[in-house]
């Protein structure tokens, strides 16, 4: 339930049908909705149910779960006349209207929407990959050893070509290399931890 209302208020839109709930689990809901023969007794926070309750003369007892009192009014338990006092006072104070927008806001939210969750997925990335190099930072240490030691070596290779008019194929060879550097040094330290891992698995899998 705390995984759903983290999603719900990342801005995601989350819907739950929960019968007799903990009192604990129902205050976790933002909003809730209670019905009874199809129609609503009840449509707001959790927290402002006690108050709804009192407003229409209905007393919760003490030391009870608000959700199984609520419940057990709606299924008919305690009194058919609380049912509809309820149903009555919803129709007159929050009656369910409908809601009209234009295309243009629609489009304006939904653009909206989308750029925040893109951020918020490369915020969570990043967070990520930032835990992952402060927990192991061999890895981040590993390439930049390599791209130190590659960039000599390529450095002096390919020292002063550029003014050779006869060694214009260098260059070639120069961005060719430099590109097979930048697409294969990320991964290595990866194929490096897999082989470790592996070599550990086939230990552990010897030992059994």
């Amino acid at each position: 339930m705390a995984l759903l209302q983290k999603l719900a208020h990342n801005g995601h839109t989350v819907i739950c049908s929960i019968h007799t709930p903990s009192a604990k689990i129902f205050q976790k809901f933002d909003h809730v909705f209670v019905i009874t023969t199809g129609q609503c007794i009840y449509r707001g926070s959790a927290s402002n149910l006690v108050t709804y309750l009192q407003s229409v003369h209905i007393e919760c007892p003490r030391h009870y779960n608000l959700a199984d009192f609520v419940i057990e009014i709606s299924s008919g338990e305690h009194d058919f006349d609380l049912t509809e006092r309820m149903i009555a006072c919803m129709e007159m104070k929050a009656p369910i209207l409908q809601v009209y927008r234009s295309k243009q806001d629609f489009e304006l939210e939904r653009k909206n929407y989308q750029r925040q969750l893109c951020f918020d997925h490369s915020s969570i990335l990043m967070h990520k990959m930032m835990l992952q190099l402060c927990r192991n930072r061999d890895h981040l240490y590993l390439k930049i050893y390599l791209y130190v030691f590659l960039g000599f070596i390529i450095g002096g290779t390919f020292y002063d070509m550029g003014y050779d008019g006869s060694k214009s194929i260098y260059n070639l060879g120069f961005c060719f290399t430099t590109v097979l550097i930048f697409l294969y040094i990320p991964t290595l330290p990866i194929l490096l931890w897999c082989k470790n891992n592996y070599d550990t698995f086939a230990t552990l899998n010897e030992c059994n």
